[in-house]
């Protein structure tokens, strides 16, 4: 849908987390988000029972926003394996829209308990609006 255009990448970094937690990505310009992702340092066989995933909400302008984006892994999915530097992503049907000064929170979500490493979560955007 928006191919040829210039996309944008804005990404934080959760330095081993051991706890559920979250990172706000400010995003400066009215934007139209394209993808969500994450991506681990180290691989991670998840077992059913403990995991973790990243979910994506827009807080909006005010940070009261809870309109959810999308998600990188599947929790505690005994399937939902990550591979050392092996991008997880979605898209948002027909991409997502953001208000300019808008923050997306990025949030870490264990279970169980997990070791991870570092884990990299960004957006994907391209400035503008449909």
């Amino acid at each position: 849908m928006f191919g040829g255009l210039n996309e944008k990448v804005s990404a934080v970094v959760f330095d081993s987390p051991t706890a559920d937690d979250s990172i706000g990505i400010y995003v400066p310009n009215a934007a139209v988000i394209t993808k969500v992702f994450a991506v681990a340092d180290a691989a991670l066989d998840q077992d059913g029972t403990n995991g973790f995933q990243l979910d994506f909400t827009d807080k909006g302008i005010d940070g009261g926003g809870a309109t959810s984006i999308g998600s990188a892994g599947d929790g505690d999915s005994a399937t939902a394996d990550w591979t050392a530097f092996l991008a997880k992503s979605s898209a948002p049907t027909g991409g997502y829209e953001v208000a300019a000064g808008s923050v997306v929170e990025v949030a870490f979500n264990e279970f169980g308990a997990v070791t991870p490493g570092s884990i990299t979560a960004g957006v994907v955007y391209v400035e503008g609006q449909l």
